[in-house]
């Protein structure tokens, strides 16, 4: 009969669920929100197997149950029932997870690899604990404020009270599990990091744009734990000078991978200016010389190597941006004063042009200096060869007849000359 296999599986079903808890014990991914799965399937169990089960589930429940949570050195209780489960829940995976951390996977023979991905996935679930937390606290302030704050009685304002600070310690917890959850990964990444000044880079090395969302996204955390540090009536200066220290050093290392971006881009001048942005960061975070919690410190030994790796880019960035503008500069003008001298006209050059050349900058009545053109080339081969040229020999004997025959010609013209200036001198011609 179907009725007597279900009444069976009534009573059985919980005893495996229980079972499987056990076991997910052992394994560490057990959460007591399942424990209290289990108790609401007990119902329709015989009266002797529930008391075992009973007994059971009080033990173990007793063993892992939380009553207070505690948050930079502050206790508070966990106020009510419904929050007591997930709660520990949450205690229970962040002290299994700082046990795994001190073990870092390698008793296990894990990879880095897959020990990055072991914690990753630990953070999701710690992440989705805390998610549920919230989201009891929630309804629970709903409930307390049912009627309005007007119809509030002061035992409701006060459990009102009660759950707003139980809600700032349990996301101050979180703020700082997404803190660290963030730097440990960003840490694997930059492992494969390969500076834009250094060669070998390789498409499996992490990139600037990588590294520098990957910062973004903690900036933002450590932003919200500032803003959570500084609210009205529950101020924490201590936290919120780290947060400001932290700021800084994450500035550093945003503007140092933003210079990296520019730099493989050889666009020298903007890597330069962030380069010495990224320095001046970091030169306000060490004359602060304020102490970080262990929190903080990760980020702040990582702006400090980034600050070096800055100082070298700034000293490359900028001597190759000086080369590379003395070139441009010296070619910008030419070309300038070519486009200015083919720009401008001349009077000379149009004489034909009915124009005014007179107070008009791009006409003139000559260039001065004049414009530089090319011209061709000399034969200076012949130059040089002139000395090296054999004219024809001519006799000496012809050379002297010539000679005696042009002093004879000369002779004959000079006695004519003479006869004729003493005739006009007679009759006065040709006298002043």
């Amino acid at each position: 009969d179907s009725s007597v296999f279900i009444e069976l599986q009534s009573e059985i079903e919980p005893v495996i669920l229980f079972c499987k808890y056990q076991q997910q014990k052992e394994q560490g991914t057990s959460k007591l929100s399942d424990l209290q799965q289990l108790k609401d399937s007990t119902e329709g169990m015989s009266a002797h197997l529930k008391a075992q089960l009973d007994s059971l589930m009080s033990g173990a429940e007793g063993s892992a149950m939380v009553g207070e949570i505690a948050w930079r050195g502050k206790t508070v209780a966990i106020p009510g029932k419904r929050l007591v489960s997930p709660t520990s829940d949450v205690v229970a995976q962040i002290k299994k997870m700082e046990e795994d951390s001190s073990t870092s996977g390698k008793g296990a023979g894990l990879s880095e690899r897959e020990v990055l991905e072991k914690r990753l996935g630990a953070y999701g679930s710690l992440f989705t604990m805390f998610d549920t937390v919230k989201q009891i606290i929630h309804s629970e302030k709903s409930e307390v404020a049912g009627g309005g704050a007007s119809a509030m009685s002061a035992e409701s304002k006060e459990q009102k009270k009660v759950l707003e600070q139980f809600e700032r310690m349990v996301s101050g917890l979180m703020l700082e599990s997404h803190v660290k959850r963030n730097v440990e990964l960003i840490q694997s990444k930059y492992e494969a990091y390969i500076p834009s000044n250094k060669e070998g880079r390789r498409a499996i090395n992490t990139t600037p744009e990588e590294m520098y969302r990957l910062y973004e996204h903690l900036k933002l955390d450590v932003f919200d734990l500032s803003e959570l540090a500084s609210r009205q009536g529950e101020e924490d200066e201590a936290l919120y000078d780290e947060c400001s220290v932290a700021m800084n050093a994450i500035k550093t290392i945003l503007c140092f991978f933003l210079g990296e971006h520019y730099n493989t881009k050889k666009q020298d001048k903007e890597a330069f200016l962030l380069y010495n942005r990224a320095i001046e960061h970091s030169d306000r975070v060490e004359d602060s010389g304020a102490k970080v919690s262990n929190l903080f410190a990760p980020i702040l030994a990582a702006a400090e190597n980034i600050s070096g790796l800055s100082r070298i880019g700034r000293c490359i960035t900028h001597a190759r941006a000086c080369a590379s503008n003395s070139v441009s500069r010296r070619e910008s003008f030419s070309e300038q004063a070519a486009k200015e001298d083919d720009a401008t006209e001349t009077l000379l050059d149009n004489l034909s042009k009915p124009k005014s050349f007179v107070g008009n900058r791009k006409r003139q009545v000559c260039r001065l200096p004049p414009s530089l053109k090319s011209l061709p080339c000399q034969p200076f081969l012949l130059d040089t060869a002139i000395d090296h040229i054999k004219y024809p020999e001519v006799p000496v004997e012809k050379t002297l007849a010539e000679a005696d025959q042009a002093g004879k010609a000369e002779e004959e013209a000079t006695a004519a000359s003479s006869l004729l200036g003493g005739v006009t001198s007679m009759f006065g011609w040709g006298s002043k």
